[in-house]
């Protein structure tokens, strides 16, 4: 959220200060635009290694022209549901932002061209992917997983010793007691199901 926010704070002090000096309000917006993804990609206090500019980019683009930055998000949120390559995602709505200034003339915050901004910061984006691309050529991107891990699908404790045990198992094979079976009445310690610990 503060990495979108970035974008959307530049883009608004542009435009304060240009209706205050009375320049051009697009021109100023877009530079200011440019300007904070750099920063945010090339951070000075961080050795100049930061993010991606993608969060601070969309911010730049709902600000811009919300009616480009929501059909952008949309396409993203909607190309990562599907292939769950997040840079995919990121570098394909960045590629529709500059196709659509070309479409869209209307919605803008501040009437002018744009369309050398949009290709440029696009451009800007699929720069920072680079790697990305090459592992996304290779079949080897990252991908995100909507499920839950195997390991807590299919694995859980026993009651009594706090082995592990597939689910759905009635017995545990190390202590041999049933699920579900009472503890000895001489035996006040239990014992925590994930960590073995005896509380």
């Amino acid at each position: 959220i503060c990495d979108i926010l970035k974008g959307v704070v530049a883009v608004l002090l542009a435009i304060l200060i240009a209706k205050i000096s009375s320049k051009n309000a697009a021109l100023l917006a877009q530079i200011a635009a440019i300007e904070v993804v750099i920063g945010h990609t090339f951070p000075v206090f961080f050795g100049f290694k930061g993010g991606k500019g993608v969060a601070t980019s969309l911010g730049i683009l709902l600000i811009i022209n919300w009616k480009i930055g929501l059909i952008c998000l949309i396409f993203g949120v909607a190309l990562i549901a599907v292939t769950r390559m997040v840079s995919l995602g990121s570098i394909s709505a960045a590629i529709l932002f500059a196709i659509l200034t070309i479409f869209i003339q209307d919605s803008y915050i501040a009437s002018g061209n744009y369309i050398i901004f949009a290709f440029m910061l696009a451009g800007f984006v699929i720069f920072n992917h680079r790697k990305n691309l090459v592992r996304i050529f290779k079949g080897e991107e990252n991908r995100i997983s909507f499920k839950k891990k195997e390991n807590e699908e299919k694995v859980s404790f026993c009651e009594h010793c706090g082995s592990k045990m597939k689910k759905g198992e009635s017995f545990c094979s190390k202590c041999g007691k049933k699920v579900g079976e009472e503890t000895s009445k001489n035996n006040n310690t239990k014992q925590c199901k994930k960590c073995n610990y005896k509380l």
